[in-house]
């Protein structure tokens, strides 16, 4: 089975601890046939479709993205026996730019909006970030530029790429998954994971 983890990337560039699990991931794996993508591209929604475009022109199975701030487990590979066809990672996130918001959530949305709770294992969801996503291969064969921005008739971003891309899984029927037992580590100015407990 080959993998692509793919590594957009923001201004800053990658964060010590994702080069760290990276290493790990890599240098741990005895089972998969594994090769890297890291960007410098700025636009990360954006580039998310260039990196699937290029995921499709190899004969990889997964495509695993880490954004360059959010550091996943180290047994992060285990989530592909699970043979899922699309699992996003929980990761705590800041949500201070929608009003009365300033608080600590998890990128798993109901209703649009994020869940304050954590859950248990592995659970079906409406919506997940794409901060951490195992996305098997069948899917982004399906779903035609699948991390586009929907914007209104003013050119505002209405509905950002992760939530496009789960919402046209959802019009396909295919289902988004998280595993609370793989929670990663998400870096701003400090590693909001620490204001989770």
């Amino acid at each position: 089975m080959k993998i692509l983890i793919a590594i957009p990337t923001y201004e800053e560039g990658v964060h010590h601890q994702v080069v760290g699990t990276l290493c790990q991931i890599l240098l741990n794996n005895k089972k998969y046939e594994i090769n890297t993508y890291i960007s410098s591209m700025r636009g990360v929604g954006e580039h998310r479709n260039v990196i699937v475009k290029d995921f499709l022109k190899g004969d990889y199975d997964y495509l695993l993205m880490i954004d360059s701030d959010n550091p996943p487990p180290t047994n992060i590979l285990d989530l592909v026996d699970l043979d899922k066809e699309v699992i996003g990672l929980p990761t705590p996130i800041n949500m201070s730019y929608i009003k009365g918001m300033n608080d600590i959530y998890w990128n798993i949305f109901k209703n649009d909006y994020p869940t304050k709770d954590a859950g248990k294992g592995l659970q079906e969801v409406e919506m997940v970030g794409s901060g951490v996503m195992l996305i098997r291969r069948d899917v982004l064969e399906k779903i035609k530029n699948p991390f586009t921005t929907v914007r209104n008739e003013e050119d505002l971003r209405i509905v950002g790429t992760d939530a496009a891309f789960c919402k046209k899984c959802q019009s396909m029927g295919i289902k988004i998954w998280t595993h609370w037992d793989f929670k990663c580590k998400h870096f701003k100015q400090i590693d909001l994971l620490t204001l989770c407990n």
